[in-house]
């Protein structure tokens, strides 16, 4: 987490401002089981874009589905 972030700026109590006032931006590097998931803020085991892109057409299935209702 960057502390520094304007959202982050004043460090009470650790847990609660993750909880409370952090949103993933803030966060810089995630490791989950020794692989770099995230760093430097950027995704590195997910394609974002292809994510948005499979959720779109998915949405879009779903509200053709719908029309037929």
């Amino acid at each position: 987490m960057n502390a520094q972030d304007i959202n982050l700026g004043v460090l009470t109590d650790p847990a609660q401002l993750l909880v409370e006032a952090a949103q993933p931006a803030s966060v810089d590097t995630v490791v989950m089981d020794g692989r770099i998931l995230k760093r430097r803020g950027k995704l590195t085991a997910l394609d974002a874009w292809g994510i948005v892109r499979d959720a779109s057409f998915a949405l879009a299935r779903v509200r053709r589905r719908g029309d037929r209702w």
